[in-house]
């Protein structure tokens, strides 16, 4: 499951709280749709590891494979076990992830 979207433009309107989204206005995503998709994040995702990364494989730690040239890419489970939203004070968002 994915929850990253990127945009080709992205402006904040301070004075107006609304946010640029490739040419379309629309309203700062308010508290409860925050939580709501936060809410849906909670369990177990796959996440990639950074190739340089000290996890290791078969002995030997992911970022001596990168340095020698042959970075190793791969992905390793998660479990978001719950969240809980500090703030929101328009445009930023602050949280806390238990995993």
């Amino acid at each position: 499951m994915q929850y990253r979207k990127e945009y080709t433009q992205y402006t904040v309107h301070n004075d107006t709280q609304t946010i640029l989204i490739d040419g379309h206005e629309m309203p700062f995503p308010s508290a409860e749709y925050f939580f709501s998709v936060l809410q849906s994040a909670v369990g177990t995702h796959n996440f990639p590891l950074t190739p340089f990364s000290a996890k290791k494989i078969e002995g030997k730690k992911l970022y001596e494979y990168a340095r020698e040239g042959n970075p190793v890419f791969m992905d390793i489970p998660m479990t978001i076990i719950a969240f809980q939203i500090l703030d929101i004070t328009f445009p930023q968002i602050t949280l806390e992830l238990h995993v």
